[in-house]
């Protein structure tokens, strides 16, 4: 049987990154001086199981591409990893059905393991996405991990369904990079820059595209995705599910509740167990969320309260002054202007 193991909180495996000394050796740079400058031993990384906090990824995807000169160094050290550096998730995926169980299961998996990130799917209309988000919206070397992500995330599809499919479209949430018509070839397909969330659009019919030699019992993939969910794991668990759906538009108390199959009465009596509220644990995920969008992104500070599902940027300029203890637009200065230093 198939197992997942959990990462410790803020974690994440160092498969997808296995090959930064190479891809710096490759384009001229020294490795040995990054990896000292970061306190990383470079064999490490052999272990595909071994974990480093995602903020520390991000310094080495930083890093990276300082040493390199290469803005898009992320993109090229994703488009070596691809489903099978998923290890134990890659395994379950293709042992389903069709593209659209394989991708359901991923995102599930994902958010009872790994506490770092979240896996965005999703159908609406005619269109599907697969996407990605780091829950810290504060830390070195998003733009590298965000290009990163969506490269193996390319990859990832095309493990399931051949090494030419491509996106219809790609957004990516990050600043327009100085040459975007690379973005543009890598994916092939349009990209769009300074978006809410990083994901590929493809169309929905690809979800039930059938994959070869699925397990015709369905293998343990079930159990793993839907199993109990241990009472300490249960207010991080439903933090990071409400974070994901924030992202996708639904996160009211009901939405809540109902993707965790409870009533709301019963939502609310386990957060209180756990002593924290529906609008704590909302509040968190918007503080996070307008983090990375702001930081991130060229976005207007309306524009980002309208993604949060604010009806006034009044209203979220003084949610942030009480969570942060500064306005937005004195927050951005101060991070965007570290970045660029």
């Amino acid at each position: 049987m198939v197992s997942v193991p959990s990462l410790p909180a803020g974690h994440v495996r160092v498969a997808p990154i296995h090959a930064l000394g190479e891809l710096i050796r490759l384009l001229g740079g020294d490795p040995d001086a990054v990896f000292r400058s970061a306190k990383v031993d470079e064999r490490d990384l052999a272990d595909p199981d071994y974990a480093l906090p995602i903020a520390f990824q991000g310094e080495l995807l930083a890093r990276g591409a300082q040493a390199t000169r290469c803005e898009h160094f992320g993109l090229l050290l994703g488009d070596r990893s691809g489903i099978s550096q998923l290890g134990a998730v890659g395994e379950l995926m293709l042992k389903r059905a069709s593209v659209g169980e394989a991708l359901e299961v991923f995102s599930a998996v994902w958010l009872r393991h790994t506490t770092a990130t979240v896996i965005l799917t999703g159908r609406s209309g005619d269109q599907a996405i697969l996407g990605f988000a780091a829950i810290d919206g504060n830390m070195p070397g998003m733009p590298q991990l965000q290009d990163g992500a969506m490269a193996v995330a390319r990859n990832i599809m095309r493990g399931m369904l051949g090494a030419d499919w491509c996106p219809t479209g790609v957004k990516l949430m990050r600043r327009e990079p100085r040459d975007p018509e690379l973005y543009a070839n890598f994916f092939g397909a349009p990209c769009r820059f300074n978006a809410t969330r990083s994901e590929l659009i493809f169309s929905a019919a690809t979800l039930d595209v059938r994959l070869k030699n699925p397990d015709a019992e369905g293998g343990p993939c079930a159990g793993l995705a839907q199993a109990p969910i241990d009472d300490r794991d249960w207010s991080s668990h439903v933090g990071r599910l409400g974070y994901r759906m924030l992202l996708q538009g639904e996160c009211s108390q009901k939405q809540l509740a109902a993707a965790l199959g409870v009533s709301d009465r019963t939502l609310v009596r386990k957060l209180a167990s756990c002593g924290v509220t529906y609008q704590e644990l909302f509040d968190g995920a918007r503080y996070s969320a307008s983090r990375s969008l702001i930081r991130e992104t060229n976005l207007t500070l309306a524009e980002v309260a309208a993604a949060l599902g604010y009806k006034e940027a009044s209203s979220f300029t003084r949610a942030f002054q009480r969570w942060s203890g500064m306005s937005p637009a004195r927050w951005r200065t101060l991070k965007v202007g570290r970045q660029r230093q």
